[in-house]
Formats: structure tokens, sequence, C-alpha cells
């Protein structure tokens, strides 16, 4: 369970952080994985094993918690064509004077980037690898 929520935790990362500190918050989520590993094993030799499993609960319920009181991120919204939303989601994110109308556009602009590449990828699997349905059907000679 707790893979899973780190792994959204940094998603949430990704797409909220801007683009010129993006790094060091990643970095700074991996300096906590190994701190973290680092303390289970202090607390395992520290503790019997019950109590340092119950200890180590601890971390990722306080990330389930506190991921509800997070907004969804403006990629998702704008992915989700929630303009509105994302706008008031960018202003709470980054402070009430913050310049967000460039980082929104930036946003609409590799949503495009990936629908365009995905739809290149289509193209690439429909028609430079073809798959026949005959193929399946072909009588013994």
């Amino acid at each position: 369970i707790s893979d899973g929520i780190i792994f959204s935790f940094l998603e949430h990362i990704s797409e909220t952080s801007p683009g010129r500190l993006r790094g060091a918050f990643g970095a700074f989520n991996q300096i906590g994985i190994v701190v973290g590993i680092l303390s289970s094993y202090i607390i395992g030799h520290a503790l019997s094993w019950r109590w340092s499993a119950i200890a180590g609960v601890g971390p990722p319920a306080c990330m389930f918690v506190l991921m509800f009181f997070m907004p969804e991120t403006a990629r998702w919204l704008l992915a989700h064509l929630k303009e509105e939303r994302a706008y008031k989601t960018l202003r709470w994110l980054r402070g009430k004077y913050a310049e967000i109308e460039n980082e929104i556009v930036e946003i609409k602009d590799s949503l495009v980037r990936k629908i365009i590449l995905s739809g290149y990828l289509v193209i690439f699997v429909m028609y430079i690898l073809p798959i026949h349905c005959n193929s399946f059907h072909l009588e013994k000679a």
C-alpha cells in the first residue's frame, strides 16, 4: 500500500511543483525515502518486530490522510477540460500574486504534444507493424 501512496505522491510532486524546483522536490522525496529506510533499521534494532511494524505504518498513513487535502493538479484539470478550476488550483499553489498564465499555456502545450505523440504511436503500430486478422485463419497446406 505504501508503494502506491509514494508513487502517487511522486506524480503529484511532478505535476504541482514549478519547473525550476521540480528536480529538488524529487530529490527531497528520495532523501526522505532513504531516511525512512535508515530509521526503520534503527527502530527495528531498538524495538521488537511488532512495534517496528506499527511504527512503519505511521508515515504512509500520514501521507494518505494529508493527500485528501491537496487539490487536483492543474494538469489533470486541464486534461479534463476544467480550465477555471485549474486557474484556481494554480493560484492556491503558487500564491495570490504569482504569474500563472504562462504555466497554464505550457501545460496546455504539453497536453497537446502528448495527444499528438500518442496519435503517432497509434499510426506506427497500425501501419508500420501490421497485424492482420487473416493471419489467425491460415489454412493448413
